[in-house]
């Protein structure tokens, strides 16, 4: 469990990477910065970014719909549960697995009117929600006094 725990924060740190304005592009692995690499890494080899060319400018802003489909690989890394049900789609916007899964989870609500918004930029505060929501269908305790995970 400690290792999921991790494996989430390296993906939020790949995802806060997405507000920089850079846009040149090579590939090593993508335009990470050096400090970033080798946690990257270790996040492709757990299976954890399944679109590796979100990392070809890892410093692009990020979609809603492609942060939620990384949320949803860690909850699905950490569960085993990868079931593919057809699940009822309450958006308007999207038919994406991961979307309509998350929504099932209680880890995404939507904007309203029945649309997701998924290929509007996230912010960080629906990042937070997600983070928080995917802990939440885990079960992990969260200690309110120390603001802390109990892992």
């Amino acid at each position: 469990m400690k290792k999921g725990i991790a494996l989430l924060i390296i993906s939020c740190c790949i995802t806060s990477m997405a507000f920089a304005e850079e846009t040149t592009l090579y590939f090593k692995i993508g335009n990470l910065s050096p400090w970033a690499e080798q946690d990257v890494s270790e996040a492709l080899q757990e299976g954890l970014i399944k679109d590796t060319t979100l990392l070809e400018n890892a410093k692009a802003r990020i979609t809603r719909e492609e942060f939620c489909e990384t949320v949803v690989t860690l909850y699905e890394k950490i569960t085993y549960d990868v079931s593919s049900d057809i699940l009822d789609n309450p958006f308007s916007d999207t038919t994406n697995d991961s979307i309509i899964k998350a929504y099932h989870l209680n880890i995404v609500n939507g904007r309203g009117y029945g649309t997701f918004g998924p290929a509007n930029p996230i912010r960080r505060e629906e990042m937070a929600v997600m983070i928080a929501n995917v802990i939440d269908s885990l079960d992990i305790p969260f200690d309110t006094n120390t603001q802390a995970l109990k892992v």
